[in-house]
């Protein structure tokens, strides 16, 4: 059975206060250590919970979703500066359609457990990051909690490094409701 995916009208919730309270955009982007000049990709990023704060310390953000809605909701969403920074791209993940070594950082907020195959995932992921290029992988907790997947979709924390093995772990953090971990494509 392939795991559900978010729905497209549930979009509010995406972006209300109690997200923003549960799982705080911009804390999340400041543990990620973003570069003001890099290429950074928000992957699943529906309609620019991270994507729009993004914007604001990247160079620039490639907004990859499946959801043609999502992505004009984003852009409605961006004021100016935004709209210039923010590139919405349409995709079917886990195929990135990036060049390969293209993004200095990658961000994929509580979208890994929509993946079947992982490991596709996290080898695309690989390949289109620089060396020393970043990863922030934010998801939820295997355990009951107000929003989130199904319980048997939900990955536990200490197995997520063993799914990226290729990279280096930069720093875990474990919260009530979600996990966040920054990993590094090595040198």
């Amino acid at each position: 059975m392939s795991p559900h995916r978010f729905e497209s009208h549930n979009k509010g919730s995406l972006v209300d206060q109690e997200r923003s309270a549960e799982q705080p955009s911009e804390d999340i982007i400041a543990r990620a250590e973003i570069g003001s000049d890099g290429i950074v990709a928000d992957l699943g990023c529906g309609n620019g919970y991270i994507a729009i704060p993004l914007s604001r310390k990247a160079g620039f953000v490639l907004a990859l979703d499946v959801s043609q809605e999502m992505l004009r909701d984003l852009m409605e969403r961006c004021d100016g500066d935004c709209k210039e920074k923010v590139l919405p791209v349409r995709c079917e993940l886990p195929d990135l359609p990036l060049r390969s070594s293209s993004l200095d950082h990658l961000f994929m907020v509580n979208v890994l457990h929509e993946f079947e195959d992982r490991s596709l995932m996290v080898r695309e992921v690989f390949r289109v990051l620089k060396e020393g290029g970043r990863i922030t992988l934010v998801d939820f907790q295997k355990k009951s909690t107000k929003r989130g997947p199904p319980m048997e979709e939900r990955i536990d924390e200490g197995d997520v490094p063993m799914l990226f093995n290729c990279m280096k772990l930069m720093s875990w953090h474990s919260f009530p409701s979600f996990y966040q971990f920054e990993f590094a494509k090595p040198l």
